[in-house]
């Protein structure tokens, strides 16, 4: 279990600073507490379990439809991909953190929500380019077909027909620059789920 979350954490916390100082192919790992530092995990993807149609996740639903225990498409509950850092800090459903190398600034959802993972300090990026990047599912949050860590490359295969996998990810593109990540652990398993805008300075 220890190894399944550190796993995790470096699946949802590599981004790239805009310096000089790392090196081609790391992954880098930020915590709020400053420490970086660089990890490898890959896993090669196979056809997974037979298809099994997911439930949807049950919830009461913003304006434009979508379970607030959901993630995407456009992005989570009153956070949407491209917006500035003024209009996330105007929802109040999160808190924003210092500067990332000068682009980019974390962010920690707030709210009646499931806890996050010990080792995950960040719930997503906000680019001083670009807008609102990407959010980070934390354990228990899925996309509104339910969807989420647990669920099987299968499962994704059956409800995201234009999904591309590859070692250890799984991408479902969403139209408008957008896209679905999970990432794919052993037993080709999702151990993460974010959304993301596909043109962003934040990670990689």
């Amino acid at each position: 279990m220890k190894q399944q979350r550190a796993a995790r954490r470096n699946v949802r916390l590599r981004f790239r600073i805009q310096q000089k100082t790392f090196l081609v192919g790391c992954t880098v790992v930020l915590t709020m507490g400053g420490a970086v530092g660089c990890a490898s995990d890959e896993h090669d993807i196979g056809d997974g379990a037979p298809p099994i149609t997911p439930t949807p996740s049950v919830s009461h639903a913003p304006d434009d439809g979508t379970p607030t225990t959901a993630i995407g498409p456009g992005g989570f509950a009153g956070l949407r991909l491209g917006m500035s850092a003024d209009e996330v800090r105007a929802t109040d459903e999160a808190e924003l953190h210092e500067d990332v190398g000068g682009l980019c600034r974390t962010f920690t959802l707030t709210g009646d929500l499931p806890a996050a993972d010990a080792e995950s300090e960040t719930d997503g990026f906000v680019s001083k380019k670009y807008g609102l990047v990407a959010v980070f599912a934390r354990p228990g949050l899925s996309t509104p077909e339910g969807l989420g860590e647990g669920s099987t490359v299968a499962e994704l295969r059956a409800a995201y027909a234009a999904g591309d996998s590859e070692t250890g990810w799984f991408r479902v593109p969403l139209g408008g620059g957008r896209e679905y990540e999970f990432g794919v652990g052993p037993g080709n398993v999702v151990e993460s789920l974010s959304i993301r805008l596909i043109k962003q300075d934040c990670f990689e």
